[in-house]
């Protein structure tokens, strides 16, 4: 039984595509996009995440003759399926599991809510019979996604950081999670609550540059809690943290603005091929000798 339309599109929108992680010779064999979205509403039934589960009722209908596999992140025990522990994927069987891949290592899949991907992307594909020879391969060569914590450059020892899909705080605290001593772009046309569900991370975040129209309320938000500067605009935005960053090793400079585009760019895309171009100039500026310093 095919799962329903609003499921199907629900596993679209939340779901990593398994088609994704195969390309060109990986992907030798048709792979039906209807078993593929029940395969992924499956997986999804389980998975802890901030939006909930599906619907109560929905699952028996989206996985009638389908094998359902749970994952999870965390310490959750399980008969059988997969098990993101520490950072290392497991699959997990009712007498014994086994380690496939070690995901810490993977800079385009950082952060729990990565690793939560990678689960439900392998035990599609799994269904699906690619090997996890194969699978781990894919992982290792999965060059991420534009806009989505996608490292854009180095300076020195900094990493560069382009999030600006997090247009909302839930978003961001995701980016936050997994860096410490941060130095983070936030602003842009806010939304309601601002950054205040973001406190937990506050301690994490060396210092803040605030740009857009959501500046001077951040700032309020941020005043006796986090180092922060208005830069008002992107570009200045960058270049302070790039004069900040200078002497400091292993830095990174995330761009997750917690907030929409609209006050100075079309949209999320505009704003983080910005910020990319922004960085690939101080990068250059480096390389030619107007800024003190090694470009990687």
């Amino acid at each position: 039984m095919a799962p329903p339309r609003q499921a199907q599109r629900r596993a679209r929108l939340h779901s990593t595509d398994p088609r994704k992680l195969l390309s060109g010779r990986q992907a030798q064999r048709p792979v039906d996009a209807e078993r593929v979205a029940q395969i992924q509403v499956a997986a999804r039934a389980d998975i802890p995440n901030d939006g909930g589960p599906l619907p109560e009722g929905l699952v028996p209908k989206c996985t009638q003759g389908v094998q359902v596999r749970r994952i999870s992140i965390g310490q959750q025990r399980l008969q059988s399926g997969f098990l993101v522990q520490d950072g290392t994927l497991y699959e997990v069987m009712p007498d014994e599991r086994h380690a496939i891949t070690d995901l810490r290592g993977m800079e385009r899949l950082t952060g729990a809510h990565n690793w939560q991907n990678a689960a439900a992307a392998c035990a599609a594909v799994m269904a699906l019979g690619v090997t996890q020879t194969r699978i781990v391969q894919a992982f290792h060569t999965f060059p991420g996604l534009a806009h989505r914590m996608e490292e854009v450059g180095r300076i020195g020892e900094t990493r560069f950081i382009n999030d600006s899909k997090a247009t909302n705080a839930e978003a961001t605290a995701r980016a936050l999670a997994c860096y410490d001593g941060v130095h983070v772009i936030l602003g842009g046309v806010p939304k309601a609550g601002g950054i205040d569900s973001l406190a937990a991370f506050f301690p994490g975040i060396r210092k803040a540059y605030l740009i857009g129209d959501a500046a001077e309320a951040f700032a309020r938000t941020l005043q006796g809690r986090v180092a922060y500067q208005k830069c008002g605009n992107l570009a200045a935005a960058v270049a302070a943290s790039v004069q900040d960053t200078a002497a400091q090793n292993g830095s990174v400079v995330l761009l997750s603005p917690a907030c929409a585009s609209f006050d100075q760019f079309e949209n999320f895309e505009e704003r983080g091929e910005a910020f990319r171009r922004l960085v690939k100039e101080h990068m250059a500026n480096v390389q030619t000798g107007r800024v003190s310093g090694n470009a990687a």
